[in-house]
C-alpha cells in the first residue's frame, strides 16, 4: 500500500488528540504508506493546522495531501 487515507474529525490541539493522530500515521507508515491523503472537516481547517504541521514535521519523507471534507 503506497497511499493511505486519514480522516481527522476532531482537530482539537490537545496533546492526547495530536498523539492519537500521529500514532494513526505511524501505523499507516508501518504498513508501507508513502503518501497520506488527509481529509479534514471543511469548517475546521484553521484548527487543523497545528496537527498538519506536526504530521509534516515528524514524517518529512511522506507525501501529504490535504482536502477539506464537506460531508
Amino acid at each position: 500500500m503506497d497511499t493511505e487515507e486519514l480522516r481527522i474529525d476532531n482537530c482539537s490541539g490537545n496533546p492526547d488528540n495530536i498523539a492519537r493522530i500521529v500514532n494513526d500515521v505511524r501505523g499507516k507508515v508501518a504498513m508501507g504508506a508513502k503518501k497520506i491523503i488527509v481529509r479534514i472537516p471543511e469548517e475546521s481547517f484553521v484548527e487543523c493546522l497545528d496537527i498538519l504541521r506536526t504530521i509534516s514535521t515528524e514524517f518529512i519523507y511522506l507525501s501529504i495531501e490535504v482536502y477539506e471534507d464537506g460531508s
